[in-house]
This record gives C-alpha cells, structure tokens and sequence, in this order.
C-alpha cells in the first residue's frame, strides 16, 4: 500500500471500507451506542462509567467470520491497543498481517509490509467516522437515537445488549449487533455482527488489560 491513498482511488475505496467495520467494532465495545429503553438507564449509567475510567486497554482477539454465501468460516487472530482518548491500534497477525491506527488526526494503514499515512482532515467520510469512534468513546454517542436502538437483557455474568441499526449507512451493513459485556472485567468482551447479506462476524476480547501504561510508539508506524 505504497504511495499516497488519494491518489489511488481503488485503495482509497477499499481502506475506507475497512476503516468503516473497524471503527463500527471499536464503537460498539466500547459504547451502547444508543439510547436505550427507560428501564435500563441504569445499566447503561453503570456502563458509561465504566467508560469514562477506561483510560486505556490492551487485548488479544478471534475474530470468526462465517459466510453464508461459501457455507464456511474464516478465522483470524490479533491485537488491540487503545488510549485515551484519540488512539487506536487494530492489529491483525494471523493468518495474514495487517495494522490500522488511530493517532489524532492521522490514520495509518499496514499490509503486507507496505505502509500509508492518510490525514483525516484531508477526507471528509475519514473525519466523520472518527469522530463518531471518538464520541462513543467519550461516552457521547450513549444517547444517540440516530445510530442505534438499544435493548439490554440483564443475564447472571453479562449484560446482553442489542443494537438495532437506525441510520441508513448502518443499516446497509448491518442487521443488528450483540455486545457480551462482562460484568466482573466491566468491558465488553465479545461481539457478534450479523450482516444484511447474511455472514456473521464474532469477535471474542482475551487476556484483557485495562489502565496499564502503554507504549506511545504502538500507534505510529516506523
């Protein structure tokens, strides 16, 4: 991925694609995302401070996608760093390596080896997808009626929460979302996307660390 991204329209399309289902897992675990129903005001309460002590996070991750159109699934593995309150490392290292970073303004892409470095600022779909990561993070997006329709199921070790897609991007990707939030470790440790066309993404958070010091260097590429 050498080169500037703007002036590769087919690289552009498919890094905002990505970024779009990057920033839509990162959202969700970290926010409802929505405005929920009266009677769950107080998880969601519970949850938003959950989120605002969350200072920073590192985690591995399974990622398994099921296709329906080829009756199989793909299963890939990796690592996430976050930062209070503007960075975001997504690293996948198996089977194939690939690194997408959040660090203010700037987004940086690895593949195979090839780097780029897109500056939001400079497109406008980039600049509005990370702000939307950075409300929710912030806990600004928990009311917002607009992204998703929330509904909680208190279970015995997890608040089960669905989200239903209410804006017409979301919507055309997805048909709803589960997050699994775990009441001891007060994250959400998993996630499952059901998409319109019918695959299913599940995303399963291990050997998760909260407010630990991380590296500065971790979200920038060399």
């Amino acid at each position: 991925m050498g080169g500037s991204v703007f002036h590769r329209h087919g690289m552009c399309a498919d890094s905002e694609i990505g970024m779009r289902r990057l920033l839509v897992i990162f959202m969700v675990m970290l926010s409802c995302g929505g405005s929920a129903q009266t009677g769950d005001r107080q998880i969601v309460d519970k949850i938003n401070r959950a989120t605002s002590a969350l200072a920073s996070m590192e985690c591995e991750f399974v990622q398994t996608k099921s296709v329906r159109m080829l009756n199989e699934k793909m299963v890939s593995k990796g690592k996430l760093y976050y930062r209070r309150a503007d960075k975001l490392r997504w690293e996948y290292v198996s089977p194939y390596s690939y690194t997408f970073i959040i660090n203010g303004a700037k987004v940086y892409l690895r593949n195979n080896g090839r780097s780029d470095v897109i500056d939001v600022n400079r497109n406008k779909m980039f600049k509005e997808i990370a702000a939307i990561m950075m409300n929710s993070i912030v806990g600004k997006s928990i009311n917002d009626v607009k992204t998703f329709r929330t509904e909680i199921k208190d279970e015995a070790q997890e608040w089960l929460i669905t989200l239903t897609p209410q804006t017409k991007e979301m919507k055309q990707m997805f048909e709803r979302i589960l997050l699994h939030f775990n009441k001891q470790l007060s994250v959400v440790d998993k996630v499952e996307m059901y998409e319109k066309k019918g695959d299913v993404t599940v995303i399963s958070l291990t050997n998760i660390k909260k407010n630990q010091k991380t590296d500065a260097s971790l979200f920038t590429l060399d």
